[in-house]
């Protein structure tokens, strides 16, 4: 055996064991060895959202009706996000703005009354979505009467204007409520105030409520008292206008026979001259008795009576003519003044006497008795005569009472409220127990009250005349 042969055979086994695990490796981790290629690592998963919160949020609000509140709202970042908002309800309008990042205003205007939650909402890349609400009121704002009178007092058949002020510029729609029968009331409405007219109807206590409503607002309710006082006096009237105190129901005089015949008050009608006189005064007068003459001072005084007396009573400023002479005028609506004294009148001289709303009428003034006969007063009271009134009980107070004794020469204002009611009643109207709630008249004849004519001073028929001594 030779060496060579025996070397060789002893390295084989050697070679051998070192090839194994380079073939072993090849096969288990080769490029072609026929096993599959590895997967490629999966990226990192993306970072969580972070946390978004409202800050600011109230716990609730409140405004009213037309009323806009701005309500600013925070993040808790400052990042640029999308806002949005709503209502739950339409009785509010909303805009939204946002000046910087993490910031939202809220601009609420109230529509209508009512409740409603506000939900507000952002929403940012990398956030988590943000989401707050809270409840809202819109409540009717407060009308309130600022100016309302604290009373009125006026008479029955009698007008007052009053103004009613709102606290608001709103135009309302009034509503008035009258009690009974005692007084009437009606406004007109500007912004903001009332224009409200009141009529006394009947006499007493009352209370007016006004209530004034508005969109949007609330109700203003207000009460005013009214006290309405009745001037109106159911004796006066019999006597003033009917002959009641001189002529009484019973009429057995033979003046009231004359006149009236057997009718009661309620049968009469009204003497009321149709128009103003005038007047005519005689400066002197000449009878078989005597010569009387009038003053200019007189006079003067008699045209001041006729003035005042006309007006008080009629309402309106005389408007007839004045004249002098020394012959009767005797003319239709002429009021012929004469001065005589003591000696025309057979027994107990008055102080003067006048017609009763003779469309031909006559006053006498006793010119002997003007040392207590006041000629003022006297005049004035005569002139009522003539315009169709008769005399009132109320002795002492009237200027229309049969005596006289130290009163002013005016008329007191319950002879002027009843005599003017007379004068708009007109002549000849039936009786009536209260003028204000009647308009039927019923004309007479002038002869009626007409006295006939007077072509002498001896002439004038004082039975005709009612005389009065005033003393």
């Amino acid at each position: 055996m030779n060496a060579n042969g025996a070397r060789t055979g002893t390295s084989m086994p050697r070679l051998t064991l070192l090839l194994l695990p380079l073939l072993g490796f090849a096969a288990c981790g080769g490029d072609g060895g026929g096993s599959a290629p590895s997967a490629p690592a999966p990226p990192p998963p993306p970072p969580p959202p972070q946390p978004l919160s409202w800050s600011g949020i109230p716990v609730s609000e409140t405004i009213k009706v037309r009323e806009q509140k701005e309500i600013s709202l925070s993040l808790s970042a400052s990042v640029a996000a999308t806002y949005s908002h709503s209502a739950s309800h339409a009785n509010v309008t909303i805009a939204g703005e946002s000046p910087r990042a993490g910031i939202y205003r809220l601009q609420i205007t109230g529509e209508e009354a009512g409740e409603t939650t506000i939900t507000v909402t952002a929403m940012a890349d990398g956030y988590e979505t943000a989401t707050a609400s809270f409840p809202l009121t819109v409540e009717l704002r407060t009308l309130e009467w600022s100016v309302l009178p604290d009373g009125i007092e006026m008479e029955v058949g009698e007008e007052q204007t009053v103004r009613l002020e709102l606290n608001s510029p709103v135009l309302p729609e009034l509503e008035i409520e009258t009690p009974g029968d005692l007084v009437a009331a009606a406004a007109e409405c500007v912004v903001g105030a009332c224009e409200m007219t009141v009529a006394g109807l009947a006499g007493g206590e009352a209370v007016i409520t006004v209530t004034a409503t508005a969109d949007g607002y609330t109700e203003a309710t207000g009460e005013i008292e009214v006290f309405v006082e009745d001037p109106f006096d159911p004796a006066l009237w019999r006597e003033l206008v009917f002959d009641a105190f001189d002529c009484p129901a019973a009429a057995s005089s033979e003046r009231c026979q004359s006149r009236w015949g057997e009718r009661t008050v309620e049968d009469r009608i009204t003497a009321i001259l149709p128009v103003q006189p005038s007047f005519h005064i005689l400066t002197r007068a000449v009878t078989r008795d005597g010569t009387w003459r009038f003053t200019s001072r007189q006079i003067d005084t008699i045209e001041e009576a006729i003035h005042d007396a006309v007006e008080q009573l009629t309402g309106t400023p005389f408007s007839g003519r004045i004249t002098t002479g020394t012959r009767l005028k005797d003319e239709y609506g002429w009021v012929d003044v004469v001065p005589l004294g003591n000696a025309f009148w057979e027994d107990r001289p008055p102080c003067g006497a006048a017609s009763v709303g003779a469309t031909e009428g006559v006053i006498l003034i006793n010119t002997d008795r003007l040392d207590d006969c006041e000629l003022l007063p006297v005049t004035m009271h005569e002139i009522g005569h003539t315009l169709g009134f008769y005399h009132a009980l109320n002795l002492g107070d009237y200027l229309m009472s049969p005596l006289l004794t130290e009163i002013p020469a005016v008329f007191t204002e319950t002879e002027q409220f009843h005599a003017r009611l007379a004068w708009e009643l007109g002549r000849g109207a039936a009786f009536t127990p209260d003028p204000r709630k009647t308009s039927a008249t019923s004309f007479p004849t002038a002869e009626a009250f007409s006295m006939g004519p007077v072509l002498r001073l001896e002439d004038i028929p004082l039975e005709g005349m009612v005389q009065c001594p005033l003393h």
